[in-house]
């Protein structure tokens, strides 16, 4: 495992925090994620901006309820922005990632792989080292298109509801970096480092590619600036020198580019558009939902109705548990988008698709910023 080397008051923050956590939960490992995990963190000027990803692994089940306190009491004692996730070493070890599932699925998270091969331990209780054996060819193409529309449903919420205090770079380093990470697990050269990553991430790649259309091929001066600067751990290091249409034509293009990999990849049949085709497929919604029975939307669905029982509302169809709750906020996160792009503000398709889980009224009658704010707010519960 490569150590990395962290600014002394992110080593400092360490030192407060694990401790906190060690003594609360027990844990017989305690790594940290994300950006820190793969030297991309973020400082705007002097402030840091990327937020602290821990997580913590028991050879048992932990209180839930002193996880929560931790978590609320870390969140209002520091002034970052600090997520704390368990794991179950017996699941971890044979590639289980979700902690409501007893069996292993058939591929692996994206967001598994990246915490799991060649971690980043800031705590191990017996001094043990601690790896999973895994290969890039266990994630499939299907988490590079979630990746890259989870940070379209990002730019969305910042457009539509965000508050404005982080500053609009961020949003478009993050999606611009989601396109040279999707790039690369389709083409199996994925690497969480991020040298590694910029080094994989070649222009020569990206020309010898003729699915890649002009479009993209142009953008990777923009998707390489977005990857220096998080080498560099600095925000004010991306220089943009796209204008915010053209930024936004690049995006709905490799949005292409991932669709038509994703309908080859799967096998899905070819229809009119993307969505048809992702909806009439007869096995991506129960491929993709974490669990392995033969009820797995229909627990994925109500393990998500259990944490957010608000969504047991008169605007929401709970009872409809065969279809994936996951699959439809993600493919209306795509499709607003691309409407968005286009110009076509009545949001029909999106409305359409909303409609398998919201009775069809009650997609007509929102206006289009009712819309927007209600697909934001229920991604993400939902994906």
């Amino acid at each position: 495992m490569v150590r990395i080397s962290y600014p002394d008051e992110i080593q400092e923050f360490f030192s407060e925090i694990i401790p906190e956590i060690v003594k609360i939960l027990n844990p017989e490992y305690v790594l940290i994620a994300g950006s820190f995990a793969k030297e991309s963190w973020l400082y705007n000027s002097d402030l840091l901006i990327s937020d602290f990803e821990f997580e913590f692994i028991c050879k048992k089940k932990w209180s839930n309820q002193k996880k929560k306190s931790l978590l609320q009491e870390l969140n209002n004692k520091y002034s970052y922005d600090i997520d704390l996730k368990g794991h179950i070493l017996s699941n971890v070890k044979n590639k289980i990632f979700s902690n409501f599932s007893s069996k292993k699925t058939k591929y692996i998270s994206l967001n598994f792989y990246d915490t799991f091969c060649q971690p980043q331990i800031l705590y191990s209780k017996n001094n043990m080292p601690f790896n999973i054996k895994m290969n890039i060819d266990e994630v499939p193409t299907w988490e590079a298109w979630r990746l890259f529309t989870n940070r379209q449903g990002e730019l969305l919420e910042y457009f539509f509801i965000s508050n404005k205090k982080i500053n609009e770079k961020y949003y478009w380093i993050k999606i611009f970096e989601s396109i040279a990470d999707a790039y690369l697990i389709i083409n199996k050269k994925y690497e969480k480092n991020i040298s590694k990553k910029i080094s994989n991430f070649n222009k020569e790649l990206i020309d010898n590619d003729i699915e890649v259309s002009d479009t993209c091929r142009n953008s990777y001066d923009n998707i390489h600036k977005s990857l220096k600067a998080r080498e560099d751990h600095r925000l004010e290091n991306y220089d943009i020198n796209l204008s915010k249409e053209k930024m936004l034509l690049v995006v709905k293009s490799w949005a292409k580019y991932f669709e038509n990999k994703l309908i080859d990849g799967e096998n899905m049949p070819h229809y009119k558009n993307f969505y048809t085709s992702y909806l009439m497929s007869e096995t991506i919604q129960r491929k993709y939902v974490e669990f392995t029975n033969r009820f797995n939307i229909e627990s994925s669905n109500l393990i998500r109705l259990i944490k957010h029982p608000g969504l047991i509302s008169f605007n929401f169809k709970f009872y409809n548990l065969n279809i994936s709750w996951r699959h439809i906020i993600l493919l209306s996160i795509s499709s607003m988008n691309d409407e968005f792009l286009n110009e076509k503000n009545e949001y029909r398709r999106t409305r359409s698709i909303l409609n398998n889980i919201l009775p069809k009224n009650t997609t007509n009658r929102l206006t289009n910023k009712e819309l927007e704010i209600m697909v934001i707010n229920y991604w993400k519960i939902l994906r």
